[in-house]
């Protein structure tokens, strides 16, 4: 195993909780790591290489944000306002029916706090009157922390919105929601088992990051989705999921059927 493969599988290992057992499905945390010629190792290597672009990198000299592209004079679909969509390269999901994955396997611009603020800055006044502002999607918005931090003081009257599916570290959702007025949250599903067989990995962090969540933000500032995956799950996993979100005191709860889109 390259040191390489051994860091994106142990990166995938620190995202389950401690004590879950590694029987073939997922990674534990107990310091075993799966072959990355094995079955699991190979589709997380795999997905690594898919959604992480090749030869682009930050060159240490200030945060960058890999953008793959914008779309602006979004309205009532990001959030509040009018909206201009930044999509953002990388996720730790492999989602069976990933919409984005063409996407995502793009190489994308890395783009400075000053050079994203450029090409956005055209819709300032839009913003600014109808309470909208940027929305970060991708990929998993929440993997570039570090360039938010830089960027969210260039334009302070903008509202940040993020698209985050939530497996990511605990401490990493507690510096978001730092930076950001506002989530759409990508559940898939609450049921380990069906989590598991459509994202390619363990729940992980999941139910303490919406703990917090539903804990420490105003209700009206979440929107959960909640997804009816062809193949994965169904409506009584649906209605269970829901049940449970409201129970942790989320409202703003979005059920739909999922579209699989031809590749």
């Amino acid at each position: 195993m390259s040191g390489m493969e051994e860091r994106i599988l142990r990166c995938a290992a620190e995202q389950v909780p401690q004590g879950a057992q590694n029987d073939g499905k997922g990674i534990c945390r107990d310091g075993t790591l799966p072959s990355a010629t094995s079955p699991q190792g190979e589709r997380i290597l795999r997905c690594a290489a898919e959604q992480v672009p090749q030869g682009a990198r930050n060159d240490g000299k200030a945060p960058c944000y890999p953008l793959l592209g914008l779309s602006r004079h979004r309205m009532e679909v990001d959030g509040e306002g009018v909206t201009t969509l930044v999509a953002g390269a990388g996720c730790p999901l492999c989602c069976a029916y990933c919409i984005n994955k063409k996407v995502l396997r793009q190489a994308p611009t890395w783009v400075t706090a000053e050079e994203l603020l450029e090409k956005t800055r055209i819709d300032d006044l839009y913003f600014r009157a109808t309470g909208g502002g940027l929305c970060f999607g991708g990929g998993e918005s929440l993997l570039h922390l570090d360039f938010y931090e830089a960027f969210r003081p260039l334009c302070p009257d903008w509202r940040f919105t993020a698209e985050t599916c939530l497996n990511l570290p605990p401490r990493d959702l507690i510096r978001a929601a730092a930076v950001f007025d506002a989530f759409i949250i990508d559940v898939k599903s609450l049921d380990p088992a069906v989590y598991r067989r459509y994202t390619g990995r363990e729940q992980g962090p999941l139910w303490e990051n919406l703990r917090y969540l539903a804990e420490h933000f105003d209700p009206v500032r979440l929107h959960l989705r909640v997804p009816l995956i062809p193949g994965y799950n169904d409506e009584a996993d649906q209605a269970k999921t829901e049940a449970a979100l409201r129970e942790l005191g989320f409202t703003q709860i979005e059920r739909f059927p999922y579209v699989v889109r031809e590749e």
